[in-house]
């Protein structure tokens, strides 16, 4: 990262041992990049009493893909130097970032719930004494899916840990799969419960600014953005992962451990598994 480049071309000539310089893998523009000054662990969650999955070496780094309110960063080694199948955590002490690092989407730090395949919802209810806002995913930085109004009543589906209560808003969703299709509203002076209410799931839902890939098959998950390389995950039919960066190719770097499955290694899924949910413009493009 201490060097600046120009490309070969008809103003420049090459004195010396030409053949002698390293070829290397340059760091892709558009990618945020955590930078190791000295050994860096990596953690499986943004703990340092979790376990540690990796340690990059000093001048090792990885690309850096969400954080946390508390400053805890989301790297994939797989995009870094050196390579592995892996992401994790790393603490805000060891944060030395290079590149566009300013908008990284903030997150909970724990894997989303999938609600795919839960049996029967509770005998729960959400009601409005007055208009509320509705949200598509449980934030109030979420896009607004519309208003909730007063006198409404609807089956709750699942609600979370800060006050969030899920329902299902009654429209075509042909693409959305499990917590994806819910809608949002956060508990208050106008919002009431009825009903067995205790038995409503209490989920981690989707953060707002990530954008979610959710393959409608099961999907293999590739080391390289190519249908050649070897599988090294799958994503089950209505699992989903993080999206964070996409080839020249139209391959796209999914990160399972930021959505519904956090065993599977982060890896590349091909182009047909393409069904997005969320902010899902403007990936960078990295190189295999």
């Amino acid at each position: 990262f201490r060097l600046r480049w120009i490309q070969e071309g008809p103003g420049y000539t090459l004195d010396g041992e030409r053949g002698a310089l390293p070829t290397v893998r340059a760091p892709a523009p558009g990618v945020c990049y955590a930078m190791a000054m000295g050994p860096m662990e990596v953690y499986a969650a943004p703990d340092s009493t979790s376990t540690v999955l990796a340690t990059i070496p000093a001048e090792g780094y990885a690309a850096a893909v969400a954080r946390t309110a508390d400053g805890w960063v989301r790297v994939d080694l797989g995009l870094g130097e050196p390579r592995s199948d892996l992401s994790g955590w790393i603490a805000p002490e060891a944060v030395n970032f290079n590149g566009p690092c300013a908008d990284l989407p903030q997150v909970s730090g724990s894997p989303v719930s999938d609600l795919s395949g839960g049996g029967a919802p509770p005998n729960c209810t959400v009601s409005a004494s007055s208009d509320v806002p509705a949200f598509k995913r449980p934030s109030p930085l979420a896009s607004q899916f519309g208003v909730f109004s007063a006198g409404l009543s609807v089956p709750a589906a699942a609600r979370t840990a800060d006050g969030w209560i899920g329902f299902e808003p009654g429209v075509a969703q042909a693409a959305n799969v499990g917590i994806f299709r819910l809608r949002w509203v956060e508990e208050g002076p106008a919002i009431s419960l009825a009903g067995d209410c205790g038995a409503l799931p209490l989920v981690v839902g989707p953060d707002p600014g990530v954008c979610y890939i959710m393959p409608m098959t099961d999907t293999p998950l590739h080391a390289r953005p190519q249908s050649s390389a070897p599988v090294i995950g799958t994503l089950a039919f209505e699992q989903f992962a993080a999206v964070t960066a996409a080839s020249a190719g139209g391959w796209y770097r999914v990160d399972p451990g930021l959505g519904s499955a956090p065993a599977t290694p982060p890896g590349w899924a091909p182009p047909e598994a393409a069904n997005f949910n969320g902010p899902c413009e403007g990936f960078p493009v990295v190189a295999p």
